[in-house]
């Protein structure tokens, strides 16, 4: 594993992090990072608002927040990774989130995440990826669940066995599959070359930022990836652990 290079400046940052106000020019100082959500790649599928009204085709990558397709290839500098839990409600009762969290150690979620046999768990895993995004101004969440959860475990993989999340960039991708349900997109993901010396700077900087959050924070409203998944427009404040 290549962890010689990088080694000396993940000590550092893990030295330096604390949890801070945003320093951004033009924000006042009650302004803090849980008040500000990541944009998340959202991967358009045939029932997505963006496929509905015409906006973007199934298959495609587009900055949720920005409402703009990616820069193709996608290529990704992973920066930080954590892990969430959603239970959605039904769409049959509306839909809508009744929790979310990254806390695996509550014995109620411990619960819901788990297979019992060919059922499906309750809640659905997210492996969230914080990345550098070619072609994009602001850092995105690259967000694995369902039938992209093992592309999310591929990628994770990868950055372990590389000695650092951003030792490498990664090229993602959407992947057409079909079943009994019909047809629809994964993530899929590939490595790419070694990031440079100013792209591993700017990722320890983003590191910094992030790393320091009790949970890492993304609107799924629209994510079609689950039956249960959130309406458009759902407006009920999910509870948080």
């Amino acid at each position: 594993m290549t962890k010689k290079h990088e080694v000396a400046n993940v000590d550092q940052v893990q030295g330096e992090r604390s949890l801070s106000k945003v320093n951004v020019l033009g924000f006042g100082a009650n302004i803090d990072v849980r008040d500000i959500r990541l944009p998340r790649i959202e991967l358009v599928q045939a029932m997505s608002a963006l496929a509905q009204d015409g906006s973007f085709k199934p298959g495609q990558l587009v900055n949720n927040l920005t409402k703009q397709a990616l820069q193709e290839p996608v290529e990704i500098i992973p920066v930080f990774v954590t892990k969430s839990a959603i239970l959605w409600k039904p769409r049959s009762e509306g839909g809508g989130i009744i929790y979310k969290t990254s806390n695996f150690d509550d014995p109620s979620v411990k619960e819901d995440v788990q297979w019992h046999g060919d059922e499906k768990p309750k809640a659905t895993v997210y492996i969230n990826f914080v990345c550098r995004v070619a072609g994009e101004a602001m850092p995105l969440i690259a967000s694995f669940c369902n039938t992209s959860q093992k592309t999310g475990f591929n990628l994770l993989s990868m950055t372990a066995m590389t000695g650092c999340a951003w030792n490498y960039k990664y090229v993602l991708s959407a992947v057409k599959k079909e079943n009994a349900n019909g047809k629809f997109f994964v993530f899929d993901v590939r490595m790419g070359k070694p990031t440079t010396p100013e792209e591993k700077a700017d990722a320890v900087a983003l590191y910094k930022q992030v790393s320091t959050l009790d949970s890492i924070d993304t609107d799924y409203e629209g994510d079609t990836t689950t039956e249960a998944a959130s309406p458009a427009g759902a407006t009920e404040a999910p509870k948080e652990f």
